[in-house]
């Protein structure tokens, strides 16, 4: 993605970078969702507008990192229930001591907004995700050193611990590979989260963008169908 744009609507816009996604940072809820992978104005920056606008109203509720990773978990979901409603009608003998709870399914969120409210970004998968931005962000090549200056400046500025922000930085100064982010998915729902954040960072509009979404859908090992809903619930988020 070529961050000129993004870059722009930052430095024309009324709001200071830190009060985008709604006053990110003073949301009680927004702390704990956001907890160990980056302020919300590093996100903010990572985002491409349409991305940010389409993702603002839920991000201002559940928290960035939630808003952006209901994007996969909702696909994640869709897919999963299509699979199941395709699938040939099977007549089960199931053992008497089988719970049947087991058996079903968890619902389909409503929406775009329900997933962000039931996914559940803990651990290990903010910071992956973040990863996964910064390394579609750079995946053209066109991060000058402005550009490249305020995003140091917002890890920089991130609550977060020395190591992540070394962590952050290290990443910005030489983004992961495909194959890196990759290894970090822990499954197949975690890896379509991954692969929608990376998603929300880039305009897909260059052949080098094209590139880097293929591979990193390949590496994650989504399948094709899983990739296209990914799209098509932020396309119509």
């Amino acid at each position: 993605m070529s961050l000129d744009s993004l870059f722009s609507s930052l430095s024309n816009s009324k709001s200071d970078p830190k009060s985008l996604l709604g006053g990110l940072l003073g949301s009680s809820g927004a702390q704990g969702a956001l907890g160990g992978a980056a302020s919300g104005a590093l996100v903010s920056m990572l985002m491409n507008g349409k991305a940010r606008k389409k993702i603002q109203k839920n991000a201002v509720k559940v928290g960035g990192m939630a808003a952006i990773a209901g994007v996969g978990y909702y696909a994640y979901q869709k897919w999963q229930q299509s699979k199941q409603d395709s699938a040939p009608a099977q007549v089960q003998v199931l053992p008497a001591a089988a719970p049947a709870a087991n058996l079903i399914p968890p619902p389909l969120p409503p929406d775009l907004a329900g997933a962000s409210f039931q996914v559940r970004v803990t651990g290990e998968l903010p910071m992956k995700m973040v990863l996964a931005m910064i390394a579609a962000a750079a995946a053209d090549g066109t991060i000058d050193s402005v550009e490249m200056s305020a995003l140091a400046d917002a890890i920089d500025n991130a609550p977060v611990e020395a190591a992540e922000k070394a962590r952050l930085t290290s990443a910005l100064n030489k983004p992961p590979t495909v194959e890196e982010i990759a290894g970090l998915a822990n499954g197949p729902e975690e890896a379509s989260e991954i692969y929608g954040a990376a998603l929300t960072s880039i305009e897909v509009d260059t052949p080098s963008e094209h590139l880097f979404l293929r591979r990193l859908s390949k590496a994650l090992d989504l399948d094709e169908q899983l990739v296209a809903t990914v799209h098509e619930t932020l396309e119509k988020a």
